[in-house]
């Protein structure tokens, strides 16, 4: 690891630090891990945020939240994304999804460090990453509870899914490893979002794009993870799984289920789909929620701190109790 240094994306209090994961075929890799501390001195708790596809950390309110209930906190930008992606890097690709564990065991032993109480908190295809993190290191796991906010679990048109994986898996055999699909298509979820586009939010958008790049690797990965979730995971802790209330398929920028459903996910699947994960699943519904139902409107963001802020105070208190 190098040495912390402050954050030029989100500044204040915030530090990064690199984390090396040596080379590939394109060069050097490597992470960033994003820090606020909740006071002068290290917390006896901390959360460890992970992003999701196409996206970085930026949403500081969250680190505000976790901060003001005691925990310090850290997130994760993957490699090839945001403040860990190269100019020379292909953004976002990735051949295999247990790629990322080694970023994350990097992650977990700092935040572990000296602390009782570490909560993962994941968002959309973060949350299958973590997922599957979870179960692969089920026998040392290094948190003590985990927070899904609207993990990637499905696709919209779910039915169809076992037959892309099968697609996706027969041309990863014969075409380059970067791919891309022709025409990646735009995403009306970015106008719900960025300032710019009607939205409430700031950031990047060569980091968070309104079109990102899909390749067929991915593709193949993705389906492979979607298959073991299906199958059934064994994170042994204790999760919970947030989604919103209902999912859509808006018309157009103006379409107003654009400002208060999944658009990315389909949300009944997802709720579905985590209580295969473990034995410990908690499952909410968020009314009025969006695909990043930290990014939904104030009021229901706010419910949605509140649910996290009393599941793991109850989990923390029955952990503390052992």
């Amino acid at each position: 690891m190098t040495d912390w240094t402050p954050d030029e994306v989100l500044g204040g209090a915030f530090e990064c630090r690199v984390l090396p994961l040596g080379p590939d075929e394109e060069g050097e890799v490597e992470a960033v891990l994003v820090r606020r501390a909740c006071g002068d001195r290290p917390s006896k708790r901390a959360v460890v945020y992970l992003h999701g596809f196409n996206d970085y950390f930026f949403n500081a309110q969250i680190a505000d939240r976790f901060n003001g209930w005691g925990y310090d906190f850290y997130a994760l930008d993957l490699r090839r994304y945001g403040r860990a992606l190269k100019d020379w890097q292909t953004p976002v690709w990735v051949g295999e999804l247990s790629e990322y564990f080694d970023e994350l065991d990097e992650a977990f032993a700092e935040a572990r460090a000296g602390r009782e109480f570490v909560v993962f908190l994941a968002h959309s295809m973060g949350g299958l990453i973590g997922s599957l993190y979870a179960h692969e290191r089920r026998q040392n796991l290094p948190f003590q509870a985990m927070i899904l906010n609207a993990p990637f679990f499905a696709v919209l048109g779910t039915r169809f899914e076992p037959a892309a994986a099968r697609v996706a898996q027969g041309l990863s055999q014969v075409l380059p490893k970067r791919f891309r699909w022709p025409e990646a298509p735009d995403s009306t979820y970015a106008y719900s979002l960025h300032h710019s586009m009607g939205g409430e939010w700031d950031y990047r958008l060569d980091w968070k794009r309104a079109r990102a790049p899909i390749y067929v690797r991915w593709v193949r990965a993705v389906t492979l993870g979607h298959s073991l979730v299906r199958r059934g995971l064994a994170v042994p802790c204790p999760v919970l799984s947030l989604s919103s209330s209902r999912s859509s398929r808006p018309r157009n920028r103006n379409d107003p289920r654009l400002f208060e459903t999944d658009v990315v996910l389909p949300a009944n699947r997802i709720a579905e789909l985590s209580k295969r994960i473990g034995p410990k699943v908690t499952v909410r519904r968020i009314e009025g929620g969006l695909h990043d139902l930290f990014l939904s409107r104030k009021e229901v963001r706010d419910e949605v701190y509140e649910v996290i802020y009393n599941w793991i105070a109850l989990i923390d208190s029955r952990d503390a109790s052992r």
